[in-house]
């Protein structure tokens, strides 16, 4: 029987390809290389668009706080302005430390008024003062170096030239003082930053002493502990300014509503001293000055309480009289320390918040400054004859105040310029 045999046609079956599965290491390191690239990209957006810089305070052990060295600001709360910190923590351009030769050196040590966040630095008194000096006395370079930051006391202000104006060798010591100085010396329970000071007492002798439990006791709560963990972010993290300025602000919404401002961006912490309320109520009670008064309302509030003007300035002068040895020992030590390093100290007035003045403080200033032969001049009762809307935003200097301030203390300072320090 024949074996019939067929062949059949074999198409040739493609070869399925195996589909691998991504591991999950591998979607995590591609998630990771796409957040890194989303992080950078949003840094640098908003490094363009100078936001998330308003940070720029740090924790400091011998100070209480400090700025960040090498720190670009970006402040918008109240003026517009900006600064690029150094790396000694200064508003100024790189500054060695040895002077150069036919330089005279201005160190202005202060608080928020002197430090001028809210101003371009072209517009600030500290400019504007070394400029002025230059055109009156040329062929000598001057060097006006800002110290200020914002939130200070007087004790801090001695710190701070002490461990680092000093490094600089100025032959001047400008020291500003503020109305209402003599109530931030006044220990207070930490709520933030800024308040976690450094706090000075003075014994019968007039010696001072430092205490630090206030700052290390705010270091040990939760905020503290937080603002220490994320020290880095707050120092080089945009988008993490950005985040703390958008919770400030909604804290600042919180406390509207419950104060019944209802203002959206509202400060979370007003400028207010124990004896003074916010701002609005102190550009109510402008005081008495040389050449200018101002009616105080008979009664006005201090957050919900009424009050009355007698009340008030009673409270006010006691608490002056009060603290005043401990500021008395703080511009006593100054001076000891600007005769040991054969630098001038000169003493100038500042107004208070809004162009508030404090006649018995301004008194006492002068009769410490007699006493010690510290050269002090009082030029607020010229500011007052100008509208305060002009002069000041809601506390600081507007670029007009800092004009008008640079006009007034220009001629007083550059008669002080050469004089030798005298020991009391």
């Amino acid at each position: 029987m024949m074996e019939c045999k067929t062949s059949i046609a074999t198409e040739k079956v493609p070869e399925l390809k195996r589909v691998v599965k991504a591991t999950w290491y591998q979607c995590f390191f591609q998630t990771l290389v796409v957040l890194v690239f989303v992080v950078l990209g949003l840094e640098s957006i908003f490094a363009l668009a100078g936001v998330g810089e308003e940070e720029y305070l740090k924790p400091d052990p011998v100070l209480g706080f400090a700025p960040m060295p090498n720190k670009h600001v970006n402040k918008k709360d109240e003026g517009l302005g900006q600064a690029q910190y150094n790396e000694y923590g200064l508003p100024e351009p790189a500054l060695p430390l040895d002077k150069p030769a036919n330089t005279y050196r201005i160190a202005v040590i202060g608080d928020s008024f002197v430090e001028a966040l809210q101003v371009e630095r072209k517009d600030t008194f500290c400019y504007r003062l070394g400029q002025a000096l230059e055109k009156k006395y040329p062929g000598t370079h001057f060097e006006v170096m800002n110290f200020g930051v914002a939130g200070y006391n007087l004790g801090q202000m001695y710190l701070r030239m002490k461990t680092l104006a000093f490094k600089f060798h100025p032959d001047m010591v400008l020291l500003p003082v503020r109305s209402d100085t003599t109530f931030v010396l006044r220990p207070t329970p930490a709520i933030g930053l800024t308040t976690a000071r450094p706090y000075f007492f003075a014994d019968g002798k007039g010696q001072l002493s430092v205490d630090y439990t206030v700052y290390k006791t705010w270091l040990r709560t939760s905020a503290g502990r937080r603002m220490q963990m994320t020290g880095w972010l707050r120092e080089h993290s945009h988008i993490w300014g950005v985040v703390s300025v958008a919770v400030q602000q909604l804290l600042g919404w919180q406390q509207g509503l419950v104060e019944g401002t209802k203002a959206w961006g509202a400060a979370v912490t007003n400028k207010q001293t124990a004896f003074a309320g916010t701002t609005d109520t102190a550009n109510k009670m402008q005081s008495t000055t040389n050449d200018a008064t101002v009616a105080a309302p008979k009664t006005f509030k201090i957050g919900n309480t009424v009050v009355s003007s007698k009340s008030y300035y009673d409270a006010r002068d006691k608490g002056i009289r009060y603290f005043w040895p401990i500021v008395d020992a703080i511009i006593s030590a100054i001076q000891k320390e600007c005769i040991t390093q054969n630098c001038r100290l000169v003493m100038v007035q500042l107004p208070g918040a809004g162009g508030i003045t404090n006649p018995l403080e301004t008194a006492m200033f002068k009769q410490t400054a007699d006493r010690l032969g510290i050269p002090f001049a009082d030029n607020t009762a010229a500011l007052a004859k100008h509208p305060v809307n002009k002069v000041y935003y809601q506390i600081h200097f507007t670029p007009l105040g800092h004009e008008l301030y640079t006009k007034q203390i220009e001629s007083f300072v550059g008669q002080n310029l050469y004089s030798k320090a005298v020991k009391p």
